[in-house]
């Protein structure tokens, strides 16, 4: 066999095994996507299922301390974000 045949042949599994290298990068790089995508879904599903779990606590007769003092500081939070608001708009 020739030295160019030989040459072509490396090249060959070379080219190959570098295909398979990018084929497992894409492949771990979209699952990593996909892990993302349903993270984002889950806040986002957590984050209305606090709002919900909020207004409902907040009408409540009796709540929980713990519940009750985070329902606080998102009060407290509610007002500096509403007072700087007014600040932004002066």
């Amino acid at each position: 066999m020739s030295k160019f045949d030989d040459c072509a042949k490396t090249a060959g599994r070379m080219a190959k095994k570098a295909a398979e290298g990018v084929a497992k990068l894409t492949d771990s790089a979209a699952t990593a996507v996909k892990i993302k995508v349903e993270e984002s879904k889950l806040k986002c599903d957590m984050a209305e299922l606090g709002r919900l779990c909020l207004d409902y606590f907040k009408d409540a007769e009796s709540v929980p301390q713990s519940i009750a003092e985070q329902i606080d500081e998102i009060d407290a939070q509610k007002a500096i974000i509403k007072k700087l608001k007014e600040l932004k708009t002066e």
